[in-house]
């Protein structure tokens, strides 16, 4: 994503991106005189985890984040949302995540949400902020992370009740297949348009029958793969990225040293050095 699809000038602290999200942990840096009125193309949402923030996306204006401030901002917003002029820019703190125009279709064709900006305040924000924080190096699953934050403005999240226990083992068989058989991965929202649920009840269902969401299920199959790919074939990591539906080699590398506590190349070479000590 190019730098005009970040809505807050500020200092990025932390950031991940993909080809569908940009996630950055900020201390803003321009002052309210510098913030004139503009257009952001990209739908993005704010969490203001400190300081005083001014937006119409309320009746009220001006929020205090005691608590945190989470503000959607559809595609086209113009406003000139910003931190108070009294604000003491390095004491604040915010998240924005801005969506690729894709990952807004996606989640609109699941997902019932406003055209106009919306805030919002209470223990949906205190969730969010606490999931989006709770890793140095953001160790949270991204996707999970979008969805968790929308849920809170979509007109139907009023979920109709269904049968789980059955389809969600379907679900488990359809992801687990889709890396296994090497086919074009798909994100948590097409996969509910595909069983015809609400994205949100997926993610609970899912992670109420298994213990984990679908996106860390889906991780460690592909974590899986790779392993019996770096240990049994030959195959170049950049193959094996993408044949395990990693966005890249980077993006194997840093998911398997997370996992493995070694890079794909260390553990090949570890695998490759046990098979020559059985032979003896």
């Amino acid at each position: 994503m190019s730098p005009d699809a970040f809505h807050v000038r500020g200092n990025t602290q932390r950031s991940v991106s993909t080809p569908a999200l940009n996630v950055r942990l900020m201390v803003p840096s321009s002052p309210a005189r510098d913030i004139a009125v503009h257009r952001h193309n990209d739908a993005h949402l704010i969490l203001v985890l400190r300081g005083d923030y001014q937006t119409s996306a309320t009746r009220n204006g001006t929020l205090h984040s005691e608590t945190p401030l989470l503000i959607l901002n559809p595609p086209r917003t113009e406003h000139v949302d910003c931190f108070e002029a009294k604000q003491i820019l390095p004491l604040a703190r915010f998240y924005s995540l801005t969506l690729a125009p894709s990952t807004w279709i996606d989640v609109i064709r699941s997902m019932d949400l406003p055209t106009t900006p919306h805030a919002m305040q209470g223990a949906a924000s205190v969730e969010i902020a606490a999931n989006l924080s709770k890793s140095s190096n953001f160790g949270f699953d991204m996707e999970d992370a979008l969805i968790s934050a929308l849920a809170p403005f979509s007109q139907d999240a009023a979920l109709g009740a269904k049968d789980s226990a059955c389809w969600v083992g379907q679900v488990k068989k359809f992801l687990r297949d889709l890396v296994l058989d090497g086919q074009a991965s798909m994100r948590m929202t097409e996969v509910a348009i595909h069983f015809d649920v609400h994205p949100v009840y997926l993610a609970r269902a899912f992670r109420n029958h298994t213990g984990v969401s679908p996106s860390s299920y889906v991780r460690a199959v592909q974590l899986d793969k790779a392993a019996a790919l770096l240990a049994h074939s030959s195959k170049p990591i950049t193959e094996i990225s993408m044949e395990c539906l990693f966005f890249d080699h980077a993006h194997l590398t840093h998911t398997f040293q997370n996992a493995y506590g070694l890079s794909p190349s260390a553990f090949r070479g570890l695998q490759a050095r046990r098979v020559i000590a059985t032979e003896f």
